[in-house]
């Protein structure tokens, strides 16, 4: 009996979320307190932060959430907070964000620079090759210039000497 009034203590000592010998122990069930002889909570679960069957153990390094069911592998040395799993010393090479859950557009980025540098080539090279085509426009209209000139030259010197000799043609006789 006496025993019996003891268990009836417990009982009406202890507060929910509350358990064991004195209710010295705290358990973090997830919706429900726990049994307040065992410490044992609901099938609910565990508060983020939490396991065991009575929810009493913090999550151990590297990992979070309810239960501790997530682990944070994409933290440098799985170091994250046991609630959200937010990343305390940084991220893994290649990856960013609070949780270093985004991973980082390096192969984007070097495809955009591929094609950034390759359209900046094709545009480089559009412009010479207008150049050179201007170039050689403006060489083969000053050679045909340059020969209409020539052939104008000749013909006139052609005429000159035509006259030249008439001249001399009509003073002989």
């Amino acid at each position: 009996m006496k025993q019996y009034k003891t268990l009836i203590q417990i009982i009406k000592k202890c507060e929910a979320w509350h358990f064991g010998t004195n209710c010295n122990k705290i358990c973090n069930c997830l919706g429900k307190p726990c049994n307040i002889f065992t410490g044992e909570c609901s099938d609910d679960g565990c508060e983020k932060g939490w396991k065991s069957d009575s929810c009493d153990q913090e999550c151990v390094s590297g990992y979070f959430g309810f239960n501790c069911a997530f682990l944070c592998e994409t933290c440098f040395n799985q170091s994250c907070d046991i609630l959200e799993g937010n990343c305390r010393v940084g991220c893994n090479d290649g990856y960013r964000g609070r949780k270093c859950e985004t991973p980082e557009s390096s192969a984007i980025i070097r495809f955009g620079f591929f094609i950034g540098g390759s359209a900046s080539m094709c545009v480089v090279l559009l412009i010479i090759w207008m150049v050179k085509n201007a170039r050689r426009r403006i060489i083969k209209k000053q050679e045909s210039r340059q020969a209409i000139d020539k052939s104008h030259s000749n013909s006139n010197e052609q005429h000159y000497d035509d006259i030249m000799k008439m001249e001399d043609g009509f003073r002989l006789k």
